[in-house]
């Protein structure tokens, strides 16, 4: 992550790259086909001759909503509120599940060799300031239907703030800027009551700044997803091996809480369509598993994952096949992302009550073993094919297509000959 603390005053002072322009370009290029159908076109149509501009600084602040706050295109794209009225503040997203609130400021600069002006920053940092002081009227009406949310993380000490400044220009900021910026990140965390040695990741109050070399790095890295599911209890489990080795059964709803619990949407990242939000299916389903958690196992289509690994447990050869536990390394469920959001979002407190039902309820599971890497296509295929159960538009699979995936690792916008 692009700490402020981290910065150096050299960064700035270094000349920009003869490819920076280039990397911009790119840069621009990419994030706004990879967001643009999930972000507002208020003051920002099609039609304008400078859209491909405005949609561009839009995905910028997209795209560092989804790496910092740990949540899927839709959610981040969704986020975004840049419009003449939005007070500084260009995207704002709560995860409660991470606990973690993200204000980002954006800008697309297209040759690549721009700086933060001391405006860039004092603009930003008064409206951070009045977001903290709940003034929430001076912002765009996006961010304004955010203001539960946002005061949920005011209100609790567990939620970390980011605030984030992200641009296509050069890394870090004039020397007065940068140390001002440092400033408000020890001022901030200071009246916070955080110790001295507070690690960087878990400082309550945060200031980064990303460059394009940043967002560059951010593209190359790909997914920031890797779930590692431990203990996972799978009742009268069975096994196939060919032509991949995959393990089913039905596994508890207690189990779907917590994994939504620690993990949220980021249990979806290679899903299709993620969520779809409020939906009559969804509303069956919380149905079902309120009133007749008996009998969700019959109603219910269960759950695909697939995942890199599978260790089973060495103690599964003396219980036979009633009950296995297992590891399942770099998980990502395909399929079921509404039956998890919903059983997680309904049962998000935990009650007496709450518990007695969870027990009750039995979800049909396939894990399935297929290493991303090595088998993109097969990983695909499977995704596909398990999301045809309901109508799929072609623009839903066009991230997952092979030549998709092949150019995120390859071409990753920044990865230059030189």
């Amino acid at each position: 992550m692009a700490f402020v603390k981290d910065i150096r005053i050299e960064d700035n002072a270094t000349p920009a790259a003869a490819t920076s322009r280039i990397v911009a370009q790119r840069l621009g290029r990419s994030l706004r086909e990879r967001f643009q159908d999930f972000i507002h076109k208020r003051e920002c149509e099609p039609s304008q001759n400078d859209y491909d501009v405005k949609m561009a600084s839009r995905a910028i602040a997209a795209f560092s909503i989804y790496n910092l706050a740990v949540v899927d295109d839709l959610t981040a794209g969704q986020s975004v509120c840049d419009s003449s009225e939005d007070g500084a503040i260009d995207a704002l997203c709560v995860n409660h599940s991470e606990k973690r609130v993200v204000i980002v400021q954006s800008k697309f600069h297209r040759e690549g060799n721009s700086t933060w002006t001391r405006d860039d920053f004092l603009a930003f940092k008064d409206a951070c300031e009045k977001l903290q002081l709940e003034e929430y009227y001076r912002f765009d009406p996006i961010l304004q239907r955010m203001a539960d949310d946002i005061e949920v993380g005011l209100e609790s000490q567990d939620y970390k703030f980011l605030f984030v400044m992200a641009h296509t220009g050069k890394r870090g900021a004039a020397e007065t800027i940068l140390s001002d910026m440092q400033r408000w990140q020890d001022e901030l965390n200071s009246a916070a009551l955080a110790p001295a040695n507070t690690p960087q990741d878990d400082l309550p109050f945060q200031v980064h700044l990303a460059s394009a070399e940043d967002l560059t790095e951010w593209l190359q890295a790909g997914t920031h997803v890797n779930i590692d599911l431990d203990d996972v209890e799978i009742e009268h489990y069975g096994q196939k091996n060919e032509p991949y080795q995959a393990f089913y059964g039905h596994i508890s709803g207690d189990q779907v809480l917590e994994w939504w619990a620690a993990h949220g949407t980021r249990l979806f990242s290679k899903n299709i369509r993620n969520l779809l939000g409020s939906t009559d299916v969804n509303e069956s389903i919380a149905d079902t598993a309120i009133n007749h958690p008996e009998m969700f196992w019959y109603y219910n289509n269960g759950i695909t994952l697939l995942v890199s690994d599978i260790l089973p447990h060495r103690r599964n050869a003396n219980r036979g096949a009633t009950r296995g536990t297992f590891k399942f390394s770099n998980a990502s469920i395909i399929n079921g992302a509404q039956t998890v959001s919903t059983i997680g979002q309904t049962f998000k407190f935990i009650s007496e009550e709450n518990i007695n039902t969870l027990d009750q309820i039995k979800i049909p599971a396939r894990f399935i073993k297929v290493a991303d890497i090595e088998n993109a296509e097969v990983a695909t295929a499977i995704t596909k094919a398990n999301n045809h159960q309901n109508r799929v538009l072609g623009r839903d699979f066009a991230s997952q297509h092979p030549e998709q995936l092949r150019l995120s690792k390859e071409l990753a916008v920044g990865h230059l000959e030189k």
